[in-house]
């Protein structure tokens, strides 16, 4: 049995909201524990597709991987360092991941994202690092001062249109800039 699992659903067993949609929830598994996570998303029933247990749109569906993403580089980075894992240590990360609670040092985001460079200097190849400062870049271009309180999907949204009209990055360039956003914030 593999140590944990993630699986997106939507909770259609509460009442729906009053904009016609659903939470978005994360089951997660870490050995014979589950829990139930929420991910502040909300699909109307016609947006989500239950095969494939994701939103239909593709921002809405970005935004969910991100989620995904970041639980499993917590779960995986604490394997790989042979910290324990459990539903407790999960939520205790959600919980300090908490936008509403997470500030880098001085309160802008580039500082922050700039010491998680340089953590991963050491583990990954240069042309990924120079990658990540690609992405550095494009931030500074589009804003010169980012509070990490302000990464949400609206400016994940603004900053995928910055990166298409005015810079002229196309799908791939855009996704791996995406990536990098998300592998340094979440």
């Amino acid at each position: 049995m593999a140590d944990y699992s993630i699986s997106a659903f939507i909770r259609d067993d509460k009442p729906i909201k009053r904009n016609n949609k659903y939470p978005i929830y994360l089951r997660v598994r870490v050995y014979d524990r589950e829990t139930k996570l929420p991910t502040n998303l909300d699909v109307s029933p016609s947006d989500w597709n239950a095969k494939k247990k994701e939103p239909k749109e593709r921002t809405l569906r970005l935004a969910l991987v991100s989620k995904v993403l970041a639980v499993e580089t917590f779960l995986n980075t604490c394997i790989a360092t042979n910290v324990p894992i459990s539903v407790a240590s999960v939520k205790n990360y959600l919980s300090a991941a908490s936008p509403r609670t997470r500030k880098s040092a001085n309160g802008t985001f580039y500082d922050y994202y700039n010491a998680f460079v340089e953590r991963m200097r050491a583990t990954l190849s240069k042309s990924t690092i120079m990658a990540y400062m690609n992405t550095y870049n494009a931030l500074k271009a589009y804003r010169k001062v980012i509070d990490i309180s302000e990464i949400n999907l609206s400016f994940i949204e603004d900053f995928d249109v910055f990166l298409r009209d005015v810079r002229g990055n196309e799908d791939g360039g855009r996704a791996n800039k995406h990536k990098h956003l998300n592998t340094g914030v979440f």
